[in-house]
């Protein structure tokens, strides 16, 4: 249940871990600004993370977890629903990331690409077929799983809720908050300002130009509660999208 909820003690915070918003980038800042330590590969193994006394919230027992969601600062990144989900495929299905066109990819050729099972590869799935395949049977994958369940956002009261859009201004503040750091770092914001997300809104309109309208409104209806609750908008006639900002976090 709390198994996307990072905790880090000696800062008393709690960040939300959320696939496809920046996370690796982030979690190897924090390793870096509040350890000295640079983990650029291994980001996501709990080993690691757990030998820097980062641990996650699903490792606490009861009493443990509601101390930590009571009194730490509590936080998550979030990032507009279509444009993750697009960042989703590109790295998972277009790039033929090795594990996905095998356990991923050969489901959703053969379903929605007509492709006899023999011959499927899982390496041509274009974004339209994954976009029907998350329509038909569910964003289930953590990597495309709506950020209000994974962050159990009708439960927990966060604190701040920072956008992968305008992380040079959420970063500089969560990390302003932090009590434990290692060195000086006066570097480390210009790390935040060089950071920019790969998907950009050419690449949105790109991709979502192949979708069909009903096929990206049915897609809007499963990712409503983000929408919602992280106030993105999504504008099909021009294919434009809220919070629209540049590497500095001004919106334009």
């Amino acid at each position: 249940m709390y198994d996307h909820i990072l905790i880090d003690d000696a800062n008393r915070m709690l960040f939300c871990d959320v696939p496809k918003t920046g996370s690796s980038f982030f979690k190897m800042l924090w390793l870096n600004y509040t350890r000295g330590i640079y983990e650029y590969n291994r980001v996501h193994d709990r080993g690691v993370l757990r030998k820097y006394n980062l641990r996650y919230l699903d490792t606490y027992n009861r009493t443990e977890v509601q101390i930590r969601l009571k009194s730490y600062f509590k936080f998550m990144v979030v990032r507009h629903p279509l444009v993750r989900i697009l960042s989703a495929y590109r790295d998972k299905l277009e790039n033929a990331n090795p594990f996905y066109p095998a356990v991923l990819g050969r489901t959703i050729e053969r379903q929605y690409g007509h492709v006899p099972a023999g011959k499927s590869k899982g390496r041509n799935v274009t974004f339209k077929q994954m976009v029907h395949y998350i329509i038909d049977h569910g964003p289930y994958d953590h990597h495309w799983t709506p950020i209000s369940l994974l962050c159990n956002a009708c439960e927990i009261e966060y604190d701040y809720v920072a956008r992968l859009e305008t992380s040079y201004l959420d970063y500089r503040y969560i990390f302003s908050k932090l009590k434990n750091v290692h060195g000086d770092n006066t570097g480390l914001p210009q790390s935040f300002r060089a950071y920019k997300g790969a998907t950009d809104f050419d690449m949105v309109r790109k991709y979502y130009k192949t979708v069909p309208i009903n096929y990206t409104n049915l897609l809007i209806e499963k990712y409503y509660m983000d929408f919602r609750l992280f106030g993105y908008t999504w504008n099909i006639t021009s294919l434009s999208y809220g919070n629209r900002v540049n590497a500095y976090g001004k919106e334009y």
